[in-house]
């Protein structure tokens, strides 16, 4: 594939997936701020993130901060976008990490200037002016010392809702200390092994408990799981999905496939073609509860579904999407996933384009 320059970008079954990068090499206790050149590109964390970033405006990058208001009413930071309780647990992790809490601490006070300063004091009620300031107050606003529920709904939520879009621009003390730490070695490790220990993982799990076993299933459990799995995935147990999004509603059987998404050919393996089902009544449950069929979910169906389904015929229109095609005969990849996070070996350079990803039919 040639270089493609800045923001790096490639194309994967049609569709265009491009992040933004940074245009020189880092320095040498930094990576690139795309987790996309920082992890090994082989590996099944990689090829997630990469999905989880099926457009440019996803920006899961080790620095990102943003807060917008009413589209995306939180304090949203780093590869994962963490909001509320899991910017406290990741906090709580680096903390535990004394060597590289003392690192960053020490980074983030040298970093912020007399008005950054005069901010942390009113918002934190800390009255030093060191490291051990930023580490009290990081303690205190995002819960790193005590990432308990009771602490985030009283501590952590009412403070980011207080600054709100404040949180855009590097003149607020918090985004000027994690821009300068976030791309830290350590702390891009912190945050890599986090999203896989509580999207991935998690997600996993989640759908081993529904009896997802194909890829594509899995996938669109852990997608699930990032965006809040309650009400968007059906629970555990039942024989019967439904969904209701407006005036579309939708059931789903998950002890039998329908005539509708049947393979034409009479010599059908019974036992995959339901586990497949059941992958397929799981992306388009998502899909429904959510009420738009966000980029993530296409770019899931296009890597993980089609060569079993089709391709979307109408990828942008929720009702056409959660249609039932027919199956082809080609069963869906059912091989685990393995959610280690590896770095990359390779030198840094983080104007290098990314990997494009093939996905080898599993017919």
């Amino acid at each position: 594939m040639a270089n493609i320059g800045i923001p790096a970008c490639i194309m994967m079954l049609g569709i265009g997936l491009c992040i933004s990068s940074t245009s020189t090499a880092p320095a040498e206790s930094q990576v690139c701020d795309n987790p996309a050149q920082v992890l090994d590109a082989d590996s099944d964390v990689y090829l997630m993130h990469l999905l989880f970033n099926a457009t440019s405006s996803s920006r899961r990058l080790f620095s990102e901060v943003h807060y917008y208001e009413p589209e995306d009413p939180h304090l949203t930071i780093g590869m994962g976008h963490w909001v509320g309780g899991n910017i406290a647990d990741l906090f709580h992790k680096m903390q535990n990490n004394n060597e590289v809490w003392v690192r960053i601490t020490e980074k983030w006070a040298g970093q912020l200037s007399g008005s950054h300063w005069e901010q942390f004091r009113k918002e934190t009620g800390e009255t030093g002016g060191d490291a051990n300031s930023i580490s009290d107050g990081l303690g205190k606003v995002l819960c790193a010392s005590n990432p308990t529920k009771a602490c985030v709904v009283d501590n952590l939520v009412p403070w980011t809702k207080n600054v709100g879009e404040r949180f855009n621009s590097t003149g607020h003390w918090f985004t000027k200390g994690w821009k300068a730490i976030s791309r830290d070695k350590s702390v891009a490790r912190i945050q890599a092994e986090h999203w896989s220990s509580s999207v991935l993982e998690t997600g996993a799990e989640d759908a081993r408990k529904r009896g997802i076993t194909k890829r594509g299933g899995i996938a669109s459990v852990i997608s699930a799981r990032s965006s809040g799995l309650g009400a968007t995935m059906f629970p555990v147990g039942t024989t019967v999905a439904k969904a209701k999004k407006g005036s579309l509603s939708r059931r789903w059987s998950l002890t039998e496939v329908p005539d509708a998404a049947r393979p034409t050919q009479s010599n059908v393996d019974e036992e995959q073609l339901l586990k497949d089902w059941i992958s397929v009544a799981a992306w388009q449950y998502y899909t429904l509860k959510k009420g738009r069929v966000r980029s993530r979910m296409r770019a899931i169906w296009d890597v993980f579904y089609s060569q079993s389904w089709g391709p979307l015929t109408n990828p942008s229109s929720l009702s056409k999407s959660t249609v039932p095609v027919p199956h082809n005969g080609c069963v869906m990849v059912s091989e685990p996933f393995d959610f280690t996070v590896t770095l990359s070996q390779d030198p840094t350079d983080c104007t290098k384009p990314i990997k494009k990803i093939v996905i080898q039919s599993p017919c």
